[in-house]
C-alpha cells in the first residue's frame, strides 16, 4: 500500500475520534466540553453557563441595551434534564477511539513493513587495504639481479626482501622470529639444529616449500663456484632432509649467531635444479624471480619496480613470537596493496622528489641532506639496525714508510 494513503487514513481516523470527542456542531471550538452549541456537556460547563448567563442578567449596563429576557437558559432550568457525559460514556467514547486507532494502525502497517520478495544482495565493503594507494620509495641505487644469492646492489636487496623468504626473519629488536619454519629445536651444545617447515609454506607459482629447496640452497651457497659474500657463513654446516618438512643443520663448530644465519632467502630447487652456481646471476630467473615471500615482483627496469602482495587471501598476523618458539605464526599477508620502488643515482634528484611529495621515504640519502630534508613539514628520520659487519685492515707493506714508525702503528 501506498505510504501516503496509509498517513491519510491514519489522519481520516484521528479526526473521527476527534469529532466523536468534541461533537462539534457548526461553531467549531465552541462545540467542546461546556460550549454553547454541543449536544454533550459536562456538568462543571453546564454550572459555569448558568453563572455567566445569571451574572449577566444583574450587572449594571453602562449603556442601554436591550430587554433581557427574565427567563434563564433552557440549559440552566433543571441541570438534570440535559444530557450529560456521564463516566460510562467516556468509557465507550475511549473504546471505540482505541478501536479505531487500532483498525488504522493494522490498515498501515502493511505499507510501513519490510517487503518479503526477494532484497538485492549486499554490496560488500571495500577492504580497507583497498583504500590505501601504493607505497612508493625512492633508493639511491639501481637494480641488476633479483636473485638471494647473486643480489649485489641496494635496490637489489630491497627487493629480495620483499619477495624472498628464509625460514627466520629478524623481528622487533634485533629478535628472529618464525617465517618459512614453523618451529625448531636445538641441542645444549647448539651444535645440531632441526627445523619444521610450515605445512602452508609455498613459492608464488603454488609449489609446496619443501626441505629440498633449503638443502638446495645451502649446497648452492657451498659450491666453490658460488663467490658470493655469504657462503663463508655456511662453510662448516651439513644439511640434510629429514623428510619433506624437516631439515637439519649439523655444525662442525657451534656459532652463537647461526640462528641468524637461518634468515638466509631460499631458492626453488624445481625452478634452479640444474642451473650451475656460476649461472644465476644472467639466468632468466633473475629477472623474473619465483619467491615464497609476502610480495611478488609485477616488473622492474632501471628506473622502478612494481610489486603486488603474492598471497592476497592470507590473514594478517602480528609480527613477533618468542625466541624459540613451539608453533610459528601462519602466512603474513602485509598491510600494503602495492610498493612502488622508485630508483636514483642522483641524490639531489631523490631529495628533491621527497619533497615535492612523490615518495613515501627515501633511502640512502647522505647525511647532510637527511638533516635538510627533516626541516619539511611531516618528515621524520627513522633509524634501524642493521646486521652489517664492517672491519678496517691496515697495509702494513714495508713501501708504506708512515706506518714504519712503531708510534704511528701504536696509535
Amino acid at each position: 500500500m501506498n505510504p501516503i494513503l496509509a498517513i491519510g487514513q491514519i489522519l481520516v481516523s484521528i479526526a473521527l475520534m476527534a469529532a466523536i470527542l468534541l461533537q462539534a456542531r457548526g461553531v467549531g471550538l465552541s462545540g467542546t466540553f461546556g460550549g454553547d452549541s454541543a449536544v454533550y456537556r459536562s456538568r462543571r460547563g453546564i454550572e459555569h453557563s448558568c453563572s455567566s448567563s445569571s451574572a449577566s442578567r444583574h450587572s449594571p449596563s453602562p449603556r442601554p441595551r436591550r430587554r433581557a429576557d427574565p427567563r434563564p437558559p433552557p440549559h440552566c432550568a433543571d441541570l438534570r434534564s440535559v444530557a450529560i457525559v456521564t463516566t460510562r460514556d467516556r468509557a465507550v467514547i475511549g473504546a471505540l477511539a482505541v478501536l479505531l486507532l487500532a483498525i488504522s494502525a493494522a490498515i498501515a502497517a502493511p505499507a510501513f513493513s519490510r517487503r518479503t520478495g526477494p532484497s538485492p544482495s549486499p554490496v560488500e565493503s571495500a577492504s580497507p587495504l583497498s583504500a590505501v594507494r601504493a607505497y612508493r620509495e625512492g633508493i639511491l641505487s639501481r637494480p641488476t639481479s633479483i636473485n638471494p644469492l647473486t643480489a649485489s646492489t641496494q635496490a637489489d636487496r630491497d627487493i629480495v626482501a620483499l619477495v624472498f623468504s628464509g625460514l627466520t626473519r629478524l623481528g622487533p629488536e634485533g629478535s628472529v622470529v618464525p617465517d618459512l619454519a614453523e618451529r625448531w629445536s636445538t641441542d645444549e651444545a647448539g651444535s645440531s639444529w632441526v627445523f619444521s617447515i610450515r605445512p602452508d609454506a609455498v613459492w608464488q607459482d603454488g609449489v609446496a616449500v619443501t626441505s629440498d629447496d633449503v638443502v638446495f640452497t645451502i649446497q648452492t651457497l657451498q659450491d666453490p663456484e658460488y663467490a658470493g659474500p655469504t657462503a663463508e657463513s655456511w662453510a662448516e654446516v651439513a644439511v640434510s632432509a629429514l623428510d619433506a618438512r624437516t631439515v637439519q643443520f649439523d655444525l662442525k663448530t657451534p656459532v652463537a649467531g647461526f640462528l641468524n644465519a637461518t634468515t638466509q632467502p631460499l631458492l626453488p630447487a624445481h625452478i634452479l635444479a640444474g642451473v650451475p652456481a656460476s649461472a644465476l646471476a644472467d639466468d632468466p630467473f633473475s629477472r623474473s624471480p619465483i619467491g615464497s615471500g609476502p610480495f611478488r615482483l609485477v616488473s622492474w627496469d632501471d628506473l622502478e619496480a612494481d610489486l603486488e602482495p603474492a598471497f592476497p587471501d592470507a590473514t594478517p598476523v602480528p609480527a613477533g613470537s618468542p625466541a624459540a618458539p613451539s608453533a610459528g605464526p601462519k602466512r603474513v599477508q602485509p598491510y600494503l596493496v602495492k610498493v612502488e620502488l622508485h630508483f636514483y643515482s642522483d641524490p639531489a634528484q631523490l631529495a628533491d622528489d621527497f619533497r615535492k611529495g612523490n615518495l613515501e621515504a627515501a633511502v640512502g640519502l647522505p647525511p647532510s641532506m637527511a638533516n635538510d630534508i627533516l626541516a619539511s613539514p611531516g618528515s621524520r628520520l627513522v633509524r634501524y639496525p642493521r646486521s652489517t659487519f664492517t672491519g678496517i685492515v691496515l697495509n702494513l707493506r714495508i713501501s708504506h714508510r708512515e706506518l714504519r714508525d712503531v708510534r704511528v702503528r701504536r696509535s
